[in-house]
């Protein structure tokens, strides 16, 4: 099935544009739109937060990844405090050294203690592109509460693990006052 390896992406069948007619109902100028749809940060920061709350408010298709794929798994890590940033990227820095060769993706839009302009990660295995920060919150994030959204996309390497092993590091640094 088309969804498996990503049961967030809007899929479309292909085909004669004016007549295709895609999964959902979706027309040949979704499919124009679509490809040609704007690029720009802050649009991919939105719908990463749609998947993000449709995956944990609505039970969507990454909810419960782990029971459905054992090798590939999507998901969604909420941090819903602001993040002192030496405890994040020491943490984050362990975290792929250990497990690097699982994890594929991570996107994250992340809200940092002490800063009012949200930071944008974005990693592929070990490597990690240079951070963004955006000028404001997106529109849809304001009237909600701000807080780190991560996406995972892994291989063997599910959301409890993830979650386990970062909020222990985080309390034990906050204790010690790092």
């Amino acid at each position: 099935m088309l969804t498996a390896p990503n049961p967030a992406a809007q899929v479309l069948v292909r085909g004669n544009v004016s007549h295709a007619q895609g999964i959902g109902g979706h027309s040949g100028r979704a499919l124009l739109d679509m490809l040609f749809a704007s690029a720009s940060l802050t649009d991919l920061v939105m719908r990463m937060g749609r998947v993000c709350r449709h995956a944990v408010v609505d039970g969507g298709p990454l909810a419960h990844r782990e029971e459905q794929a054992p090798s590939i798994n999507s998901f969604c890590m909420q941090i819903d405090s602001p993040l002192d940033w030496h405890v994040f990227t020491l943490w984050f820095t362990l975290l792929l050294n250990r497990h690097g060769h699982k994890i594929l993706r991570v996107k994250g839009l992340l809200d940092i203690a002490n800063s009012d302009r949200p930071a944008v990660l974005h990693t592929v295995q070990h490597l990690v592109h240079l951070m963004l920060h955006l000028q404001a919150w997106p529109q849809a994030d304001e009237a909600s509460q701000r807080c780190s959204r991560l996406v995972f996309i892994t291989e063997g390497l599910g959301l409890n693990a993830v979650e386990a092993s970062y909020a222990p590091f985080r309390n034990h640094l906050e204790d010690t006052g790092h």
